[in-house]
């Protein structure tokens, strides 16, 4: 499963990413923050949909992303 940037519902169409809370191999739990981004008017973190193991991260924290781009990827449990 791939994990996206959200729309972001300010003025810009991108964000930063500040810092990953988890790295990959990590297992983590459904609901679990994975990583906090930054906008020009709030601070976003994103959470797991799903447990797993976190499988790749293709953005490194001081990124700045657009809406939709793919941050990681999680191995469901099956």
């Amino acid at each position: 499963m791939k994990i996206k940037a959200p729309d972001f519902i300010d003025s810009s169409n991108y964000g930063t990413i500040i810092s990953y809370f988890v790295e990959e191999g990590s297992a983590v739990e459904k609901g679990q923050d994975l990583l906090e981004m930054e906008t020009d008017k709030a601070l976003i973190r994103i959470g797991a949909p799903a447990s797993g193991i976190v499988r790749a991260i293709y953005k490194s924290a001081g990124s700045d992303v657009n809406s939709g781009d793919e941050l990681l990827e999680i191995e469901e449990n099956r």
